[in-house]
């Protein structure tokens, strides 16, 4: 996809605003939970049964919505991304609503950007959205 087919969806895309380290790091990080959740054992299948009772995430088997804990990658990550949102003129008391690695596999059918959190009366909203693996354009 094209910068200006980004730019049309109300996207801005910035190849490597982050340094690839530090995605490398990301993305271990996500495919180590994604293990742990598709381990079956029993606390996995009773942690993914009480996720899906308390908040249902509708998406495919080949599209998996983990929740990311705030580690050091993911602080680096938004330590990186916070002053281009400011230049980009999100306000400083911005509030992070939403984080989670969304990790895609063959088969999953593709979507529309879009938040999965209702907008809470906000007047903005950032929705950074980081590739750490190649997709298919």
């Amino acid at each position: 996809m094209s910068n200006a087919s980004f730019a049309a969806l109300g996207v801005l895309r910035s190849p490597g605003i982050l340094p690839a380290p530090l995605c490398a790091a990301l993305r271990q990080e996500a495919l180590k939970l994604l293990e742990e959740v598709q381990r079956p054992s029993l606390q996995a299948l009773s942690h993914q049964l009480r996720r899906w009772l308390t908040d249902p995430v509708r998406a495919p088997t080949a599209r998996h919505i983990l929740r990311t804990p705030v580690s050091e990658p993911v602080f680096q990550a938004l330590h990186h991304l916070a002053p281009v949102a400011l230049q980009l003129g999100l306000c400083e008391t911005a509030r992070l609503v939403e984080l989670n690695y969304t990790v895609s596999l063959p088969g999953a059918p593709a979507q529309e950007m879009h938040s999965d959190i209702s907008p809470m009366n906000e007047t903005q909203r950032a929705l950074p959205q980081i590739a750490l693996a190649l997709t298919c354009r």
